[in-house]
């Protein structure tokens, strides 16, 4: 038996492969390019959402913005067509680089960390809760060895030095990634389970008993839901969809706390969590979510699944005997040693700061301690840990119609009104619906998941001025499209927003026929 002596700069907690941080790394930045993609696949509708000047072709008003501290509007700028294009570039080329491990030091991580929160930051409206636990991970990803397996650089550094024969890490980045991904959901379901975070509301949650019906209500309404046998079965069945809510309590809220210290078991409950994403996929139109939910499990795969259960008994409780020691690992024969991560001085400063501020931020969040800087320096820095993924999942629903409106093509005709949500996404004329009509699956109605988020939350609010200036974007826009193939032009755009009474589980409809209240709307004139 070989006891390995501890290295004073090793953190005792957990221990990743290298391998599964190759994978972490290649799946994180396969998502970064989909999503640049996904946010601008439908050309000048998609980039109209994140440019500024001139107003006449963007989505958003100037003040149209939460941010307001100076530090932010430089930062978070949205300017010109020009500018966001070359932003989206930089953004790009460093997630391509991260993806394929090229270059892939913290210079270029810290880099890519400030474009990609820059590109969620600039349109607040598009962006959900993965954006903001994406921002985390890339975060400590900077402080991670990401690019010793699978990558570029690791090729041209074995033409160089013989490559280090450990195939597992350990260190506080390790530790921190792991725990904030913890953290994230524990977060999520204690504010489920209470009223502002008082142990008064815990028998009222929907996700708790004896009501256990935020499922039914998320898959029931309007926002993300998407329309097929399996949610339509869900929502038919109370006991099903009850039995669902208790079950995805359980495992958001127990499996990771497994992860975090089954050692070299861990991929199990990993597993399950892989699974819940998947299943949600299904059944949501939150891809960005699920996405990034199936990719960060990788992190939890130990040595033993990538050497295909080879290693033996007694090099699995190595690994366990490490994190119980304080950095004391024992090896038997060719097992292999946890490498501490090493760090300079001003790096090794930077994770101990943000580590401590992680957990100060999340008891905040909490309501557990008072924070004396309210937030500022997470808020500063886009790093808050509140975590709401389905928090209160609303009985009510909120739909809207986006109208173009050509006119009569004689004295006693009728106008035509065009489905112009349809037509961004497809391209394609579409006779729109009645205005009394109520969609079973508005969430294929949208664009895209991002056009959903953003409109179905100005259905909620009902926001005239944005969705007033709006329809006079759009409007410049398809006519543009229209004069192009000699078509006739709008001469008018109105949305229309609905407001919907979601029935209870078990019900056969999805919608009482009465509505929450008054259809809203507005239209306008093309110039």
């Amino acid at each position: 038996m070989v006891t390995a002596n501890p290295s004073p700069t090793a953190f005792p907690p957990t221990v990743l492969d290298t391998r599964s941080l190759a994978a972490f790394r290649i799946l994180l930045g396969l998502y970064l390019l989909y999503d640049i993609y996904a946010r601008l696949s439908l050309g000048k509708y998609d980039w109209a959402w994140y440019t500024e000047t001139p107003i006449e072709r963007s989505f958003l008003l100037p003040a149209d913005t939460p941010h307001k501290a100076p530090f932010h509007q430089f930062w978070f700028q949205r300017g010109t067509l020009n500018f966001q294009m070359l932003a989206f570039a930089l953004s790009a080329v460093l997630s391509l680089c991260f993806c394929i491990g090229f270059r892939c030091n913290g210079l270029v991580k810290t880099l890519l960390w400030i474009a990609q929160v820059a590109q969620h930051s600039r349109n607040m409206y598009v962006t959900d809760g993965s954006d903001s636990f994406l921002r985390h991970l890339l975060l400590w990803a900077c402080f991670l060895p990401l690019s010793e397996r699978w990558s570029l650089d690791s090729i041209m550094k074995r033409r160089k030095i013989v490559p280090d024969k450990a195939v597992t890490v350990s260190g506080l980045a390790c530790l921190a990634i792991t725990l904030q991904v913890v953290l994230m959901y524990t977060g999520t379901v204690m504010h489920r389970c209470t009223d502002i975070y008082g142990l008064k509301g815990l028998s009222k949650s929907q996700w708790m008993p004896p009501a256990l019906s935020a499922v039914h209500y998320a898959l029931s309404g309007s926002f993300a839901t998407r329309q097929n046998l399996l949610t339509a079965t869900i929502r038919v069945h109370a006991t099903l969809s009850r039995g669902m809510t208790l079950t995805a309590m359980i495992a958001e809220f127990l499996a990771p706390l497994a992860c975090l210290i089954m050692g070299c078991k861990r991929h199990y409950p990993a597993l399950v969590l892989f699974q819940l994403h998947a299943g949600l996929y299904l059944t949501l139109n939150l891809p960005n979510w699920q996405f990034v939910g199936m990719l960060i499990q990788v992190l939890w795969i130990p040595s033993t699944v990538w050497e295909q259960y080879a290693m033996t008994a007694a090099s699995c409780e190595s690994i366990d005997d490490y994190k119980k020691t304080d950095g004391d690992a024992k090896t038997d024969g060719d097992a292999k040693t946890p490498r501490p991560l090493k760090a300079n001085p001003v790096s090794r400063f930077v994770q101990y700061f943000l580590f401590l501020y992680m957990i100060y931020n999340w008891l905040g969040m909490r309501g557990w301690i008072t924070k004396l800087d309210n937030g500022d320096i997470g808020e500063g820095l886009r790093l808050s840990q509140y975590w709401v993924m389905y928090g209160t999942v609303g009985k009510t629903a909120d739909t809207l119609q986006l109208t173009g409106i050509l006119p009569p093509r004689s004295e006693s005709g009728s106008p035509t009104r065009l489905d112009l949500l349809h037509y961004i996404g497809t391209g394609k004329d579409r006779i729109q619906d009645p205005e009394d009509f109520v969609p079973e699956n508005m969430s294929i109605r949208y664009p895209s998941s991002r056009w959903e988020r953003a409109l179905h939350q100005w259905a909620q609010e009902s926001k005239t001025k944005q969705a007033k200036h709006l329809c006079e974007v759009v409007c410049t826009f398809v006519n543009e499209d229209r004069v192009a193939e000699g078509l006739p032009k709008l001469s008018q755009v109105a949305v229309l927003f609905q407001h919907l009474i979601v029935l209870p589980p078990g019900s056969a409809q999805r919608y009482a026929n009465r509505r929450s209240g008054p259809d809203t709307g507005l239209q306008v004139d093309c110039h």
